[in-house]
């Protein structure tokens, strides 16, 4: 049923990547897909992004690329085919255009607990359901016990 999976990971929620390493492996070894881990790092605004050194953006991706190979080599990934990459950009249009680009046909994010905020702006995660064009898969952070 799918074959190509991409994982969105928040490496900035301490939890929120086991959630979902843990979907993504075990949808994975079910229907033999192959898996993709991408994080995005948020683009500051641009009165912020002027006054940051470019080194910081540059040091920025060079540690989350780190973080994200070693989840890719995790072992819940043994003999699961893991790629992964880091963008940057507005996090659900990146997550959006990479399901695009890998041909994903199934798209693994995780939700938080609802708040106000989300009744006025909408969550990353609402985005992505309501435009991605392959099926999406929301887990919640509280529901996996690792």
């Amino acid at each position: 049923m799918y074959k190509k999976i991409l994982a969105a990971i928040d490496i900035e929620d301490a939890r929120q990547p086991v959630v979902a390493m843990i979907a993504a492996s075990e949808l994975a070894k079910l229907y033999k897909a192959k898996v993709h881990l991408l994080h995005v790092i948020p683009t500051a605004p641009s009165y912020v992004a002027a006054e940051l050194p470019t080194s910081i953006m540059e040091k920025t991706h060079e540690t989350t690329d780190a973080m994200m190979k070693t989840y890719a080599a995790n072992k819940r990934f043994k003999g699961i085919k893991t790629a992964y990459s880091v963008t940057n950009g507005e996090v659900y249009r990146d997550i959006l255009k990479t399901a695009d680009d890998i041909g994903a046909d199934l798209i693994i994010i995780c939700a938080h607990r609802k708040g106000f905020a989300d009744f006025l702006l909408g969550s990353n995660a609402a985005r992505i359901v309501n435009h991605a064009k392959c099926s999406v898969f929301v887990v919640r952070n509280e529901i996996i016990e690792d």
